[in-house]
């Protein structure tokens, strides 16, 4: 008497449409996890800068000297850098330009853009409604309030926006030295204060 054997595997057409079907599945799931990666390096970029500034401001205190804050954006690329020159002096996109000196210790405190993907910061940065680049903040060394000199900026608002426009945040620091993050009109970033 013989026996039948039993198959173990799948047929050609059984794989082709499992194939198919999770195919589909990918392609309509791609654009939520873009959405989803765009709008967290928007949120990383803004929390990033907004903390940086706190941090300008607690180093003008701790090394008791005034603290500038360099902001530049140039052709989809940005960059923030701290220096304790009077004047201002850094180019935050040439290494160790940027020099913190005095508290025992000389550093180079910088944030660029380079390694936030998906996210630019217009060319046209805002102070009080003005548009330049680059701005110039300016942190006083006993208050940790910003610098009142006509020839430095007495706020700033920086927008971060994703590559694709359909994200953004913005970074408002005030006269008083305090940075928040708010969501602009046509944000798309839920958990933030509307911007005044």
């Amino acid at each position: 008497m013989a026996t039948q054997k039993q198959s173990q595997g799948f047929t050609l057409l059984e794989l082709l449409i499992t194939v198919t079907v999770a195919g589909i599945i990918l392609a309509l799931a791609m654009p939520s996890y873009t959405d989803i990666i765009n709008k967290r390096a928007v949120k990383n970029a803004a929390e990033q800068s907004s903390t940086f500034m706190a941090l300008a401001r607690a180093e003008a205190v701790k090394r008791n000297r005034a603290v500038t804050v360099r902001i530049e954006a140039a052709a989809g690329n940005f960059c923030i850098g701290l220096t304790t020159d009077p004047a201002g002096n850094c180019d935050c996109f040439t290494p160790d330009s940027c020099q913190m000196v005095g508290g025992g210790e000389n550093t180079t405190i910088v944030l660029t853009g380079d390694g936030l993907e998906n996210v630019v910061l217009p060319p046209t940065l805002s102070s009080a409604g003005t548009a330049k680049s680059p701005l110039l903040l300016t942190f006083d060394p006993v208050r940790g309030i910003l610098d009142t000199d006509p020839a430095r900026d007495q706020q700033a608002e920086l927008l971060f926006q994703s590559v694709n426009g359909r994200f953004s945040l913005q970074v408002e620091t005030s006269l008083s030295g305090r940075s928040e993050i708010c969501a602009p009109a046509g944000s798309n970033v839920p958990g933030y204060k509307v911007c005044s």
